[in-house]
């Protein structure tokens, strides 16, 4: 379902069946796969948790994710995740409501922040320490690979919907479309201010 080269990462995802599918349990969802790095998200119980330049999600509805993701047409991965431990006791937003919105601030550790960022603090306080380690999606999936959590893997607006390849990304890479994303977002919030 997983595997990773040097340079890369490959998932093995089928088409999903119904969003339905996407209601119940925990999924990460790898949103815009054709950009570099993807948007990461976290989607559990019909809620919709993210960091991003706009703002933070906290178990924002899944349609209005979906129904974004359906407009622009955007290539998205789901994977499921089966968790070894019960994590429904576990309070979601709380490990998302200590972020803010991202910008190129660094953490303390002097790595940028990033959407990984609260999913990774979530899985290793609900699932294991090891996800603590993780700084890139694929570090993350690599772990999630090894425990044997990842339950399938689905897609949506993807050319080839059995597998796709996706190349690994540099901090500095995160750092760069953190910071074009602000001048847009910011771009866009002054010219709708002229309106």
């Amino acid at each position: 379902m997983f595997t990773e080269s040097s340079n890369s990462y490959t998932l093995q995802a089928s088409s999903i069946a119904t969003e339905v599918e996407l209601s119940r349990g925990l999924w990460l969802a790898i949103i815009g796969t054709d950009k570099i790095p993807p948007h990461i998200g976290l989607l559990y119980n019909n809620g919709y948790y993210s960091v991003s330049v706009k703002k933070v999600d906290a178990g924002a509805p899944l349609a209005n994710l979906l129904k974004a993701i359906e407009r622009s047409s955007r290539p998205t991965v789901f994977v499921k995740i089966k968790p070894k431990e019960d994590v429904s006791k576990t309070d979601v937003a709380a490990f998302f409501n200590k972020y803010s919105p991202l910008s190129v601030a660094q953490l303390p550790d002097n790595t940028p922040a990033s959407c990984l960022n609260p999913i990774r603090d979530f899985f290793a306080a609900s699932c294991s320490p090891e996800y603590g380690k993780a700084s890139f999606v694929f570090e993350l999936l690599a772990v999630a690979a090894k425990q044997e959590i990842i339950e399938v893997c689905r897609s949506l607006y993807l050319r080839d919907h059995d597998e796709i390849t996706l190349p690994k990304y540099t901090y500095r890479e995160i750092s760069h479309n953190i910071k074009a994303l602000q001048g847009n977002y910011r771009l866009t919030k002054k010219t709708e201010g002229n309106r």
